[in-house]
């Protein structure tokens, strides 16, 4: 078992999700992190959880309103087995994080009532840790950040996922009009050289790029069958398409032969939309992305965040999905649109800005919400079903199913008159001076 520097504590009933976003955000900022949903592997739970409290320097206890519930006082609770094996040691760092506004009880089981004695922070929103991290973690945890291999958070996202070519087209023409805004906005001569990253089979890439005043444009995905695809159905001689891994150690060198190959010395304009959050390290991706670009070029990203997405009258069930969602192998990471601004900005470009866009249901016909429904959550049974093939297991065959169930269900409800919905988009531009 690979041991980890920080362990998070939390109660599954109201915490997945919190915990989750904790998990992120000290997985952005470089810290080994064990959290079960992600850490776990094959073997005996309990022994799997006790060793990583015994061999983990900072051990976090998240607090939701359900953590020290009745069931606290239960001998196999296992909220409190974690908390008396973190005790037991006397040179573990023991950090609480309330995620409400809301206190340790009058009564603790004796067991684990020293828990009080830690330092503790109150948080009233779970995206308050973005801006809280650097104070929280920097100050108040034993670990440092560092290089650590993150494969453990790598997307399984693939092109071949089920109708996902259909999915795409119908995303980005649903799209089209805001990213054209925003082009228009901030692209004012003629003759731009594009780089688009994570063109899958090109349909979006020829839809935002079609006008004249894009000289050159390139596309880049690692997926080999949507680059073919692409060369096959867009023969302009304006488009070109390569198979190209960002994340690989000779990423440069492989865009070095392209750009030779091409004529260009440089980028005018380099897109990534709905990309970065599929890759193991974002940041990284931008920060590499900055030295491609000419002097005033400018990079343009779409993010996509579930913690914009809001609903009446489904009784919860949506909240439900994305939780369940984020227990799966692979699951890219859909909390990155907050994130986007601070990366641009820690990677150096200039005027960094971000834009947004609301779609609601209230005004949409039935046609129209069921393509809502597919794009914003009919994908998440691809990773399921991933992790199915790729472990046949009871366990497996089960999160399926109720994957499966789930989002019938809320397709159904989608269709309902009196069901409202509303998800933010984000667009975030930066320039290199």
């Amino acid at each position: 078992m690979k041991y980890r520097d920080v362990f998070i504590s939390y109660r599954r009933s109201d915490g997945l999700y919190p915990a989750y976003l904790l998990y992120d955000n000290l997985m952005d900022a470089h810290y080994s992190v064990f959290f079960d949903k992600k850490s776990m592997r094959a073997g005996e739970f309990p022994k799997q959880i006790e060793d990583a409290i015994n061999h983990c320097k900072d051990f976090i206890l998240l607090v939701t309103p359900d953590t020290f519930s009745k069931r606290i006082f239960k001998k196999d609770d296992w909220a409190k087995k974690e908390i008396e094996i973190a005790l037991q040691r006397s040179d573990i760092n023991i950090l609480v994080i309330f995620t409400e506004s809301i206190a340790f009880p009058k009564k603790l089981p004796k067991e684990i009532d020293n828990i009080r004695n830690f330092h503790s922070e109150t948080i009233k929103d779970v995206s308050d840790l973005d801006e809280l991290e650097n104070r929280l973690f920097a100050t108040y945890l034993k670990s440092s950040p560092n290089n650590f291999d993150k494969r453990d958070r790598c997307s399984i996202y693939d092109l071949s996922f089920g109708n996902e070519k259909e999915r795409l087209k119908s995303q980005g023409g649903r799209y089209d009009a805001e990213t054209q805004e925003i082009l228009d906005k901030y692209l004012t001569k003629d003759k731009y050289v594009v780089l688009d990253v994570g063109c899958a089979q090109g349909f979006v890439t020829t839809q935002t790029y079609k006008k004249a005043k894009y000289k050159k444009v390139v596309g880049i995905d690692i997926n080999k069958k949507g680059i073919e695809d692409a060369k096959e159905t867009y023969k302009n001689k304006k488009f070109s398409f390569y198979q190209v891994d960002v994340e690989k150690e000779d990423f440069f060198e492989d865009m070095k032969n392209i750009m030779k190959q091409e004529n260009i010395q440089g980028f005018d304009v380099i897109s990534c939309f709905l990309v970065l959050h599929h890759l193991k390290d974002g940041f990284k991706a931008v920060k590499q992305l900055k030295t491609l670009l000419n002097k005033d070029g400018m990079l343009i990203i779409r993010g996509s965040d579930d913690g914009t997405k809001i609903s009446y009258g489904d009784d919860g069930l949506i909240q439900k999905i994305i939780e369940s969602s984020y227990q799966v192998d692979g699951m890219s990471d859909r909390n990155n649109g907050r994130k986007l601004y601070t990366w641009l900005v820690d990677a150096g470009y200039d005027s960094v800005r971000v834009h947004t866009n609301v779609t609601d249901t209230s005004s949409m016909t039935f046609e129209e919400k069921q393509g809502l429904f597919a794009v914003s959550f009919g994908y998440r049974i691809n990773y399921f079903k991933r992790q199915l093939q790729a472990n046949d297991d009871d366990e497996s065959l089960t999160e399926f199913k109720n994957m499966e169930n789930m989002l019938t269900k809320l397709e159904s409800v989608f269709a309902r008159n009196d069901f409202w919905y509303s998800l933010n988009r984000y667009i975030c531009v930066g320039f290199k001076k």
